[in-house]
């Protein structure tokens, strides 16, 4: 099997020969496998990812946002019984669609009928912006209709006029947009902000042939549809075809203080316990009370920003959350001075408390009490994440509060906006939440079968990752990458120890026959590294960041048919951002190896 060029010396054919110029001969330095997460951010179709939920990153702008994603199923597919119909009929496959394929379906309304819709019932979160859109055009018919219900009480509706191509009627509360695409077709959206309880949520839409109203059904007479789509945010996302489940993208993180990319995110999953994380409701306040609202993060106009009512003790706002006995809590927050340019993050119940100065760089002072590991990041705009982690001392409520320091005269002192406390010994990315707790599912990212087989060599190769860590934690096992069969009997992996040492480990049908011969590394979160494996039968070693390790001369090879990021074969193991993952098909000598980590 042929890996890369032609020539003996690892070069195109037709330049000229290495030895011709005097030069050592090289090993083939191109790899068979090159995934790149910041110049190309996008993911290999040869990648299965999947996390079933929503989760948030920063973009290019700095800005917090949801990843791209499509709540709907069956994008494309309207008969299909996900799509509820009242008193409609869909021809399935009765026009050529946008993507010039012939899958556009025909809503028609039944004879005799009004009112007739094709709609789902999704999960909306409450106080919450979501955009529907779909592609339309005009048949014997030429209006759609969108509607977006948030509860019982709360419908809003937008008409398209699909022959002229304008917005027609639109609910006060929606906004609507009408974009040509070709051919007679539209993308329409509608655009809505969620009630603040949602009893009854439904996403309809109509065929009709008047501006808002319904037209009586003739049972032939009816409207174009393709590419439904249901997602966060208030403009709709790139189209995404869905089939059988919704989609959520990968997420391509970016520094949002240095606007610099990090790379693709994997983290494992973790749930939000605080309830309304960004202080519309359902929090308390001791001499203090939100005065107004500023830009917070994401972008929007829902930064709180806290009043200190008393000038003989520090105000504040908390909230009381159960807590396990024993467990281990990562408690943050996104902050920003307004007047004071100090914030105490505080759990009354276990008497633990630490300061964070919101100016410059910032900084944490010493905690107290139970609290430790206090952590703060610049995250643009004056704004800063905050966090340190509990172990909670008994199962009980705990009122964890957010408290204007130091004690000074009345006025404004801070702006807050997204609260976290997840289980765990550091923060992950925000995780939004509004009346319940929210779960972040864990991203799982791999390759397998011949899109895997295509670019492994069973008998030798050599494995790079350039990733950092998005937190550790004292235990071992935490993989960055594991090519194994499935199991945890046969694997080449990378990882981290208990004591945050790199591990590289071979086993084979059970047995450890290489283990930890990597030069002495000690991990730190948010900090770049380039590891490698270098394996072949009697002859696997590891390099860090530009060191070598002793070369294991006894080792074999096991069979294997998948790669995974940050993951055992069973689960997420650790929380990366990867930069690029490598792989070239032969053992490369150690010279190489140390030039490639360097």
């Amino acid at each position: 099997m042929s890996y890369g060029a032609n020539d003996p010396n690892g070069l195109p054919l037709g330049l000229p020969s290495i030895l011709s110029l005097g030069l050592p001969p090289l090993v083939n330095p191109y790899p068979a496998l090159n995934l790149d997460f910041i110049d190309n951010q996008t993911l290999d179709s040869r990648v299965t990812f999947s996390r079933g939920s929503q989760a948030t990153l920063f973009d290019s702008t700095g800005t917090l946002r949801y990843a791209a994603n499509n709540i709907v199923s069956y994008s494309e597919q309207f008969d299909n019984a996900f799509w509820s119909k009242t008193d409609v009929t869909v021809t399935q496959n009765a026009a050529i669609a946008p993507d010039g394929t012939l899958t556009a379906d025909k809503l028609i309304v039944n004879n005799g009928t009004t009112g007739s819709n094709l709609n789902i019932s999704p999960t909306f979160q409450s106080s919450t912006a979501y955009t529907g859109s779909i592609y339309a055009k005009a048949g014997e018919w030429n209006w759609l209709e969108i509607e977006l219900r948030s509860e019982t009480t709360s419908i809003l509706r937008a008409w398209f006029d699909l022959s002229n191509g304008v917005v027609g009627t639109v609910n006060a509360g929606m906004t609507a947009t009408i974009t040509p695409v070709g051919n007679g077709w539209y993308r329409c959206t509608a655009t809505r902000t969620t009630a603040a309880t949602n009893t009854s949520t439904r996403l309809r839409y109509y065929s009709t042939n008047a501006n808002n109203s319904n037209t009586t059904g003739d049972g032939t007479s009816g409207i174009f549809i393709w590419g439904a789509m249901l997602n966060i945010g208030s403009t709709a996302g790139a189209y995404v075809q869905t089939v059988a489940s919704a989609y959520y993208a990968p997420r391509f993180d970016y520094n949002p203080s240095t606007l610099q990319p990090l790379g693709l995110l994997i983290e494992e999953a973790r749930t939000n316990l605080f309830l309304q994380s960004q202080f519309a409701s359902g929090w308390s306040f001791s001499n203090a009370s939100f005065t107004s609202t500023t830009i917070a993060p994401d972008g929007t106009n829902t930064g709180q920003v806290l009043n200190d009512s008393s000038a003989a003790a520090a105000g504040y706002v908390f909230q009381g959350v159960n807590v396990t006995s024993g467990t281990v809590y990562a408690f943050s927050v996104f902050a920003k001075s307004v007047g004071l340019t100090s914030i105490t993050l505080r759990n009354f119940t276990q008497a633990g408390a630490v300061a964070f100065n919101l100016t410059g760089s910032g900084s944490a002072e010493t905690p107290t009490g139970t609290f430790s590991s206090p952590a703060i990041t610049a995250v643009g705009n004056g704004w800063y994440r905050c966090s340190v982690i509990f172990t909670a001392t008994g199962t009980a409520s705990n009122n964890i509060a957010f408290v204007a320091n130091p004690i000074a005269s009345t006025g404004e002192a801070f702006a807050i906006w997204g609260a976290q406390l997840e289980t765990g010994v550091f923060a992950t990315s925000y995780i939004p939440t509004t009346t319940t707790a929210l779960t972040r599912n864990a991203d799982v990212a791999s390759m397998t079968g011949t899109n895997f087989s295509s670019w492994y060599n069973a008998s030798e190769g050599t494995a790079l990752t350039d990733f950092s860590f998005v937190g550790l934690r004292s235990v071992s096992g935490q993989r960055i990458i594991t090519i194994d069969d499935g199991s945890s009997t046969n694997l080449i992996a990378q990882s981290a120890g208990s004591t945050n040492g790199i591990i590289t480990s071979i086993t084979d049908a059970g047995s450890s026959v290489m283990s930890s011969n990597s030069p002495a590394t000690t991990f730190s979160a948010n900090t770049q590294y380039k590891i490698l494996i270098a394996y072949k039968e009697n002859d696997s070693v590891a390099a860090v960041n530009g060191t070598v390790g002793t070369a294991d001369t006894s080792n074999t090879i096991p069979t294997v048919t998948t790669l995974r990021l940050a993951a055992s074969s069973a689960a997420s193991t650790s929380n990366c951002w990867f930069r690029r993952i490598a792989y070239y098909p032969t053992r490369l000598p150690d010279a190489t190896l140390q030039g490639l980590t360097a």
